[in-house]
């Protein structure tokens, strides 16, 4: 089969087919065209064309299942990689004649693959292949909490995604992504732009209600330009600390009935806590990746940022995240994250330096601490390694 318009190379086609009760049968079938293959069984009878039985190889990946073809929709279930985590992907594309005559079609897909997405995957939009290209316009993608709406374009092992957004719980992540696969690994760059839920006051809202008692606090974001030396004092000497009270509770009445127990006092929540639970890094020897995130009253399990410009560098199983004009609480400073999965051990390092943050705010929102306030200078220099 010779086809330019829609095959890059020639396709030779082997099998035996038979003829009965107006109904053509291909028991077993293989179809190769370069380094890509396509077996199984193939039935044909009153405009209905089945696949089953398919093994399909495209460029080093293997797709297994089965299609109907039935008025020019095509139906599909398979079943992507032979490792221990495969894919499994339903779905249809309604119009396949327009498809493959470079003209948009709708598609659906459903994908489940609980080691890659929190949840089962829902995407819908409008597909075109032309000129060696797959564009995929207008789609949405659901999983879980999770919502991706886009275009992308995959051709010459290429995926761009541009525009996308990424929208989970009030918080989104948008922008422009390059993910090449013509490596031994994937390769990602992009810039993204991350903005959390602001509230109509312009700024999240704490947790917590202030005490009447307690001084009030401005915590408008974006915060103030911080000053040059980002672990200096506040202007006006030393660190500012006012120490209040612990805000008066009522006390609760006593529960008399014979049959009461005594209870445990409750431990208090934390926004940001130690984690028992083992934490995989290898993920990060998987691909390598150069983006710039960019960061807009963003928030990170309880800890509000009120911008900053990320540079995000992975290469080798190292992940460095660093930025030089972190803000927030009113101060601002400098970060440097690495994660370095390269070795048999994961490493990591954190170097933190922030002056002139609001001390209520941040320690509220850092650990429900509410008795200090005041202005302070943070300076972190932490390593750790292990997977947890």
């Amino acid at each position: 089969v010779f086809a330019p318009e829609h095959l890059r190379e020639e396709v030779i086609l082997n099998g035996a087919v038979s003829y009965k009760d107006l109904t053509h049968t291909l028991p077993e079938f293989r179809a190769v065209s370069g380094e890509d293959s396509v077996s199984g069984a193939a039935v044909a009878k009153n405009d209905v064309l089945t696949l089953s039985r398919v093994i399909a190889t495209f460029g080093g990946q293997t797709v297994t299942g089965g299609a109907t073809y039935r008025e020019d929709t095509v139906n599909f279930d398979v079943t992507v990689g032979q490792d221990s985590a495969p894919s499994k992907v339903a779905g249809s594309i309604t119009g396949i004649t327009k498809f493959l005559d470079g003209e948009s079609a709708p598609i659906k897909l459903e994908i489940d693959s609980p080691d890659r997405l929190v949840a089962k995957a829902v995407v819908t939009g409008d597909a075109v292949y032309k000129d060696e290209a797959l564009v995929l316009t207008a789609f949405t993608a659901i999983s879980g909490d999770y919502t991706v709406t886009g275009n992308g374009v995959y051709r010459d092992e290429v995926l761009i995604l541009d525009p996308f957004q990424a929208r989970i719980r009030g918080q989104t992540v948008s922008g422009a992504l390059t993910v090449s696969f013509a490596g031994d690994i994937p390769s990602v760059t992009g810039n993204l732009t991350a903005t959390g839920a602001v509230s109509s006051g312009g700024a999240p809202t704490s947790k917590k209600t202030p005490d009447a008692a307690r001084p009030a606090v401005e915590t408008e974001l974006p915060a103030a330009e911080p000053p040059l030396n980002p672990v200096s004092r506040p202007t006006g000497g030393g660190i500012e600390v006012a120490v209040a009270p612990p805000p008066k509770k009522e006390p609760r009445p006593a529960n008399t009935s014979p049959s009461a127990k005594p209870t445990k006092p409750a431990i208090k929540s934390r926004a940001i806590g130690w984690r028992a639970e083992k934490l995989d890094f290898s993920a990060l020897r998987d691909m390598n990746a150069d983006l710039v995130l960019k960061l807009n009253q963003f928030v990170l399990e309880g800890i509000r940022v009120g911008t900053a410009t990320i540079n995000v560098r992975l290469a080798g199983g190292k992940l460095t995240a660093e930025t030089k004009d972190l803000k927030g609480y009113g101060g601002g400073g400098m970060m440097t994250l690495v994660l370095d999965a390269s070795g048999a051990v994961p490493a990591h390092r954190l170097n933190l330096s922030v002056a002139g943050l609001d001390a209520y705010p941040f320690l509220n929102d850092a650990a429900d601490f509410q008795t200090i306030e005041g202005k302070a200078a943070i300076a972190l220099g932490l390593v750790a390694s292990g997977d947890s």
